[in-house]
């Protein structure tokens, strides 16, 4: 944003003198800024104009993306921020209407990065930490924000595209949570009956690229077993629901529902990661999986 100092021959002078005011205006409504440094700014200048030079934005790209993130997250405002100043700022690109809520820090006497101002939005506005995320270009609040319990980012680059932002995000914390799982099911006893032809969901993980991912809370998916090695490893091959036609791919159907045997995702699976049995591949389709993957060989 443009700042108003020019319109003072010494703003350093006029803040020190005046740094009371000023400072408590961010937490007290009562005291209207804008008309404050109007009347006493060294050039005539309006609290209009002030607000206007104060809300030009130079960069517009997080505007851009604020009506697109609107359908899908609730977006809130929680701003550190004189009486006036937002609401000029909502009214005057129109995007008021894309925010839940707006917490100005001059209505609830509270700033970042105190504790009082994080736990108001949260109790008020009943926001569940864990779900929610904090955006701001000041490293401290985004701590403060994480302190919590809510998922921070840093807001460091004007052209950061906040959608993609969230996306790495879940991805990140997905593999987090998927980390904790996989030394849960390590710890865990095999005790779980298998043989080939066998379908099971089982816990498939959060993967990297393009290998398959699990679904859900339990990261499952479901898994043909192709050849039992022992009690506790055999080879597998992930399933989809999603049928595909080439020669990385064997569609059939189970239970009247068509899957896609997935050849290319071929791998070597423990039996710990083993959920529930769902079905059983017939043996003519079987039998022609093993051969397509013979051929690949």
């Amino acid at each position: 944003m443009i700042q108003h100092f020019e319109c003072f021959d010494d703003f350093d002078t006029f803040f020190d003198a005046n740094r009371e005011i000023i400072i408590k205006s961010h937490t007290d409504e009562s005291i209207d800024f804008y008309q404050f440094l109007s009347e006493n700014a060294d050039k005539k200048i309006s609290k209009n104009q002030l607000l206007e030079a104060q809300t030009d934005l130079q960069n517009k790209t997080l505007l851009e993306q604020i009506p697109e993130l609107a359908t899908k997250y609730n977006l809130y405002i929680l701003s550190n921020t004189t009486k006036d100043l937002i609401p000029f700022f909502l009214k005057k690109y129109d995007i008021e209407k894309y925010f839940t809520w707006v917490v100005e820090s001059s209505k609830i006497w509270y700033q970042k990065p105190h504790n009082e101002i994080y736990e108001h939005i949260l109790k008020e506005y009943k926001i569940i930490p864990e779900k929610s995320i904090f955006f701001d270009d000041k490293q401290t609040f985004v701590d403060k924000a994480k302190n919590m319990g809510i998922h921070g980012i840093l807001y460091d680059d004007f052209e950061m595209n906040i959608e993609k932002a969230v996306e790495n995000l879940e991805k990140s914390l997905k593999f987090d949570k998927w980390n904790e799982e996989k030394q849960r099911i390590d710890k865990k006893d095999s005790t779980v009956f298998f043989k080939e032809r066998d379908i099971f969901f089982l816990k498939a993980g959060k993967n990297i690229g393009f290998e398959q991912n699990g679904k859900w809370e339990k990261f499952a998916r479901p898994f043909i077993v192709i050849k039992k090695f022992n009690n506790n490893i055999f080879w597998g091959i992930p399933l989809s629901t999603k049928e595909k036609k080439w020669k990385y791919y064997h569609s059939f159907l189970l239970k009247n529902t068509k899957q896609t045997a997935i050849l290319s995702q071929f791998k070597i699976i423990d039996s710990k990661r083993l959920l529930d049995k769902i079905g059983m591949i017939d043996k003519e389709n079987f039998d022609i999986i093993k051969q397509k993957i013979k051929n690949l060989l």
